[in-house]
């Protein structure tokens, strides 16, 4: 579903058999949902409504960050995140900045409940964030080589066979890339790696 025919046509793609190897960009899959979605949800095609349910979306998960906290350390992050300049900027935009930023910190909150409390949800839990956080965006593979190193230095192997496998569901998109593309990240580093999108 791409989001360029999401804001179009109002819908998502009537073929069902498209997939990964069908997109013509090199963004993983998530970005088009994130960017195009909205306007589905809405209904209609002007631009005010989505960015008002995008507004909604931020502010909701502000409200979640300070309840999964608790305490006034809850309220003090929910504020720090609300009041940050690039939040404040991007809360209205139809993107994938703040989502991946908010995967990642769901990510970091399950793992540190893991290490906590050693429940198996919160480590499942984790590994689904970031893996969604991976099909949302390139950035999140820096993150990801930051949380290993964490994970490593913590001495968790749950936490890092976790890691490992969010991961691997993620290899079959870069693979895709680097076959159809010529470059895994395309079109990140594309001065370095190469790779050009089909005509």
């Amino acid at each position: 579903p791409l989001a360029e025919e999401l804001a179009r046509t109002g819908h998502f793609p009537t073929d069902p058999t498209g997939s990964i190897f069908d997109l013509p960009r090199g963004y993983p899959p998530l970005a088009y949902l994130a960017q195009g979605s909205l306007w589905v949800l809405s209904g209609v095609r002007e631009h005010v409504t989505p960015r008002l349910i995008a507004m909604f979306f931020h502010a909701g998960f502000v409200l979640l960050l300070a309840v999964e906290v608790g305490g006034a350390c809850g309220l003090a992050a929910a504020w720090l995140i609300a009041a940050a300049p690039a939040h404040v900027e991007f809360a209205h935009a139809i993107g994938t900045d703040l989502p991946l930023a908010y995967l990642c910190l769901a990510w970091a909150l399950r793992a540190r409940a893991y290490l906590a409390h050693g429940r198996r949800g919160d480590l499942l839990l984790a590994g689904l964030a970031l893996m969604l956080a991976l099909w949302t965006k390139y950035q999140a593979l820096t993150f990801w080589a930051a949380g290993l190193a964490g994970v490593l230095a913590v001495r968790s192997r749950p936490l890092a066979l976790v890691h490992l496998a969010a991961l691997a569901g993620f290899v079959p998109f870069l693979a895709r890339n680097a076959l159809h593309l010529g470059n895994p990240v395309f079109p990140a580093f594309a001065d370095q790696l190469g790779g050009e999108e089909p005509l």
